[in-house]
């Protein structure tokens, strides 16, 4: 059960959202090449859903994704960190 309002640390590897799952990574990222990285995320539920938040502390960019509770606190996560990651790329690329 996910609480109202809840706020973590994560961290993960650019390009490579794998360093959340056991899972082998997904075609299209390169392994080991990422870069890590941390990401604050928020969990904020309302009514049926769950709000996820997640913000890069050195960009400041913030994504956010709204889930049903029952896809669990690990995919919610990984949804908005796997967001996050593509923001953040496609900000590097438009520079």
């Amino acid at each position: 059960m996910l609480p109202a309002k809840a706020v973590s640390l994560t961290e993960y590897d650019l390009g490579a959202e794998a360093a959340l799952s056991n899972s082998s990574p997904r075609r299209g990222h390169d392994r080991g090449m990422g870069r890590h990285r941390e990401a604050l995320i928020e969990f904020h539920r309302v009514g049926a859903y769950v709000k996820v938040s997640a913000v890069d502390p050195e960009t400041l960019t913030e994504v956010s994704i709204v889930g049903d509770p029952a896809a669990g606190e690990e995919t919610l996560r990984r949804t908005a960190v796997r967001k996050l990651d593509y923001v953040l790329k496609r900000n590097r690329e438009k520079r």
